[in-house]
């Protein structure tokens, strides 16, 4: 059976810090079968993913950046950015078949497309660009507006998903995110929706419980 616990910070919470406590919550889910979500935001920065490469870094801005080891390229946090730290044991939330990542990730891109729908909005896939995008008209390319990045440890998932609810869009000039020049960012602001993150903590829980039964 798969015990789920949440944690939530209404504070901005420093990556280093968020990063070593999914260290240990990685451990702990392995020793505990203890699967936990924590939804967070952070100050303004960069957080630089295993495949990043510098000439993606146009201008920081002064602001820090962290490079972490999940998977993915460059991709800016802060206030106004919902993010979901997922911690999961691929094996529990599979059984009793194989644990499958591409599978994985397709899951939580269904959460967000999920969510999207509860808010009159329609999210797409990118084939081979892990995220989910908004297609705002048909004569222009669609805008992304989650992020999915993820680590894996002995089939133990860690890190997750980026969400901008309102987030300064400006800071993503400062790098190509996701490796991406010809897509731009989007927010639920510019697109004229408002929720708040304890709202959107909400249905991010309730769309993944429904998934999880559903789709794994």
């Amino acid at each position: 059976m798969l015990t789920m616990g949440y944690k939530t910070s209404t504070r901005l919470v420093n990556y280093q810090h968020a990063f070593q406590f999914m260290e240990r919550a990685v451990t702990n889910c392995l020793a505990k079968s203890k699967n936990i979500i924590w939804f967070l935001e952070h100050p303004p920065l960069y957080s630089e993913g295993v495949s990043a490469s510098k000439e993606e870094l146009l201008d920081r801005g002064g602001l820090p950046i962290y490079k972490t080891n999940r998977g993915g390229k460059f991709i800016y946090h802060g206030p106004g950015q919902r993010i979901a730290y997922l911690v999961l044991d691929l094996k529990k939330i599979f059984s009793p078949n194989p644990p499958d990542v591409k599978k994985y990730v397709y899951f939580l891109e269904q959460v967000v497309i999920e969510i999207l729908k509860e808010l009159d909005l329609v999210g797409v896939r990118l084939p081979g660009n892990p995220g989910i995008w908004i297609k705002v008209n048909d004569k222009s390319a669609p805008k992304k507006i989650a992020f999915i990045g993820i680590r894996i440890k002995k089939w133990i998932s860690y890190h997750g998903v980026a969400f901008n609810i309102s987030p300064n869009l400006d800071h993503f000039k400062g790098i190509i995110p996701c490796g991406l020049k010809e897509y731009e960012i989007t927010s639920l602001r510019e697109l004229g929706k408002e929720i708040t993150v304890r709202e959107f903590d909400e249905i991010f829980k309730k769309n993944f419980e429904k998934l999880l039964k559903k789709e794994i």
